[in-house]
């Protein structure tokens, strides 16, 4: 819980300052003339008797520092300037209420989740969905824990939460309450013009997310960086030694696994320290622990961040900057899902190297938004039907119309953006569903101990990088030639995990060529692994994280069986599912798509339907 705000509708009615507020054990309480704020010490606020702001995350105009930054920004907000220009970076939610006006916004991506609700006393704003059922009482809304639980994307759609009439912002929204009366505006700033790319582009980002973390992170050194053997995080670490940071690494595995192997050695090399943490016992971890990341976050999903909260709990304080990667994935238009199948990149790239022709986009029209909201709509609401018949044992029409309904509201706003290939248009809705949903859990996750920091998604560096088309950003070609820049080069030197053959920098072609030889190993043994019941005992080419350990840890099993105790969910296929991956029948898959599953017990057990 980052913040609770609410105005009440009705001045002088009652006395709102007698009302107690239970956040979290060091939470901050501030009663204004009609309206109370409650907040964690780590959240950006200006306060006083008449007029507050909120903010999560972080903001920053180019002339200023971060504390006199978030001045400027209430009075761009008062003055009805939005979007904001690019004199600001950062990436943010929050809540703004001056002269009987309530404004609710957040970043073009919408990372920060953010809800709101309208009651006959207050209006309410929380980033934690437990924090407004206390005050509102509202109950479940089905269809939308139905989404939450079983995906495709783990995420709802349009601005319905799993509670009946609070709503969350669709990304760069703002929404302005005055009088009785309610607009929205939208921030569309990203994808505007699908520019070609050019031969420095490389190089020209490079150069641009050096700035970002130059002038963002200044003064900060207490910094720590989530460091795979992959390249999206070596993204982050480029940039800090670039300005001449020296972060702690910390890396999820074993120190014979080949992800855990590369960063040790960059560590070593760049006199960094480095932990290498093994979270194979939190990936199903006790109810009491899930409970409590579900009522203060709202945000089970990846749960090797618990085995970092263990880890580190006596040894942090503060709350420390830490670096993730995961959406570097933006230079390199992985979110585009047409184009990220294995077996389109395999075609893809066989036809580039022996043809030398490029990947050809379609341009956007009508009819091939009609046919990808078509391919999707289908999808999702057969996903949608199997779960409610499966787990709540219901054949609902309703549940259907209103996940419908969730899902066109997403499309309309897609269609505010205007970009000019449908590869565009699939990637925004990429980055607005599985991509800011489970990135903005772990950002979630991550505040219990650390302020997690994503500089990619500055406004400045998505803003930029969007506007290119994917035809410039495909595939690691792009990313490839970033870490030839002189700043970064010394990092491109190393493999990657997916690569550990050469440098992550080498000619194109021949990372290519590893990368396809890798893969295809990889995907042969662990065929036979699951073929023969584990008798074939090798998975993987190199030594690599054995996810079988996740489903075969002790406790694993009754951890998993216990989170839907007291749920009304049926959970026979659901702990099928575990013991046919556990016994080696079903492929082995992360249980990262299983783990939702316990925030939707959690909920029907605890929220009212």
């Amino acid at each position: 819980m980052d913040f609770l705000f609410f105005e009440s509708l009705n001045p002088g009615a009652e006395d709102h300052t007698k009302l107690k507020i239970d956040l979290c054990e060091d939470q901050q309480v501030h009663y204004g003339l009609n309206y109370v704020a409650a907040w964690r010490p780590s959240t950006n606020r200006i306060l006083n008797d008449s007029s507050a702001l909120l903010l999560s995350g972080h903001i920053q105009c180019r002339t200023h520092n971060r504390v006199h930054s978030v001045e400027i920004l209430a009075e761009h907000l008062k003055n009805k300037e939005w979007p904001l220009g690019n004199e600001f970076t950062g990436f943010f939610s929050g809540v703004q209420f001056s002269d009987d006006t309530l404004r609710i916004f957040n970043d073009p991506i919408g990372l920060f989740h953010l809800y709101y609700c309208f009651t006959a006393k207050y209006l309410v704003v929380a980033t934690n969905l437990n924090a407004i059922y206390a005050l509102t009482g509202s109950s479940i809304r089905r269809s939308t824990l139905l989404l939450e639980m079983t995906g495709p994307e783990f995420s709802q759609y349009g601005r319905s939460t799993v509670l009946e009439n609070v709503y969350s912002l669709l990304p760069g929204e703002m929404v302005v309450v005055k009088d009785g009366m309610t607009e929205r505006f939208f921030d569309t700033t990203i994808k505007a013009e699908d520019k070609p790319g050019h031969k420095n582009l490389a190089y020209e980002l490079v150069d641009l997310v050096n700035s970002e973390f130059k002038n963002f992170y200044p003064e900060s050194d207490s910094l720590m960086v989530s460091m795979s053997g992959g390249i999206d995080s070596r993204v982050n670490l480029a940039a800090l030694h670039a300005n001449g940071k020296k972060p702690l690494l910390s890396n999820f595995g074993k120190p014979e696994y080949i992800d855990s192997m590369i960063p040790a050695r960059i560590a070593e090399d760049l006199g960094l320290g480095i932990d290498i943490i093994d979270p194979v016992s939190f990936q199903f971890p006790p109810q009491f622990m899930t409970d409590k990341i579900v009522k203060e976050t709202d945000s089970l999903y990846v749960n090797q961040w618990l085995a970092l909260f263990d880890y580190y709990k006596d040894k942090q304080s503060g709350y420390p900057l830490f670096f993730l990667g995961d959406m570097c994935d933006i230079f390199r238009g992985k979110g585009i899902s047409s184009l990220k199948t294995r077996k389109f990149r395999r075609n893809h790239y066989a036809r580039k190297f022996v043809t030398g022709k490029q990947l050809s986009l379609v341009p956007i029209s009508e009819e091939e938004k009609r046919k990808f909201a078509i391919s999707k709509r289908d999808f999702i609401l057969s996903r949608v039907k199997e779960s409610a018949r499966a787990f709540l044992e219901e054949d609902n029409q309703g549940l259907i119309d209103e996940v419908e309904a969730d899902l066109n509201e997403l499309f309309e706003h897609l269609d505010r953006y205007s970009p000019s290939y449908i590869e565009s248009h699939e990637e925004l809705f990429g980055i607005f569903t599985h991509g800011r949903r489970s990135m903005g859990k772990q950002l979630n996750i991550l505040k219990v101990l650390f302020t997690p920091e994503i500089p990619i998604l500055n406004i400045r560096i998505i803003r930029h990088v969007l506007n290119f088309s994917p035809l410039a950003r495909y595939g690691d070609e792009l990313t490839n030639q970033m870490f030839r820049h002189p700043a970064w080069s010394n990092l491109g030197n190393y493999p990657t995990a997916q690569n550990p053959f050469v440098p992550y920098n080498s000619k194109f072609w021949l990372m290519m060529l590893g990368w396809f030889v890798r893969s295809s190993t990889d995907q042969a043994l662990l065929r036979l692994h699951v073929l023969t019941k584990g008798k074939w005992s090798r998975q993987r080419l190199v030594a690599s994280r054995d996810i079988l350990s996740d489903y075969l840890y002790p406790g694993a099993r009754e951890n998993y069986s216990g989170y839907f105790t007291g749920s009304k969910i049926n959970a026979s296929k659901l702990t099928k599912l575990f013991e046919d991956r556990a016994g080696k029948s079903s492929w082995p898959l992360s249980g990262q798509d299983l783990i939702p599953h316990a925030q939707a017990a959690w909920y029907l057990k605890n929220f009212r339907h």
